[in-house]
């Protein structure tokens, strides 16, 4: 089931990324840089979900990951900005 979610949403934000390279309008770039903070969160989400379902399995293996608190912050005012 994961990946029925997970592809499209990362293909998604893989578009956009191309787009916001190839755009030079700063308008654009930032409701493309809005949308793709958007579907990066729901792929987190998503990714949440799947974690939460490993755990009822009990198949389930924590793995360490870095944490930017800086780009945490910027993330979290991107997404509430206009």
């Amino acid at each position: 089931m994961s990946h029925e979610f997970r592809t499209p949403l990362s293909t998604s934000v893989m578009f956009l990324q191309t787009l916001l390279e190839i755009s030079n309008e700063p308008t654009q770039q930032r409701l493309i840089k809005i949308v793709s903070c958007q579907l990066e969160f729901l792929l987190s989400l998503v990714g949440d979900m799947l974690d939460i379902k490993m755990i009822e399995k009990g198949v389930f293996e924590p793995k360490l990951e870095n944490f930017n608190p800086k780009e945490t912050l910027d993330f979290i005012g991107l997404m509430f900005s206009e």
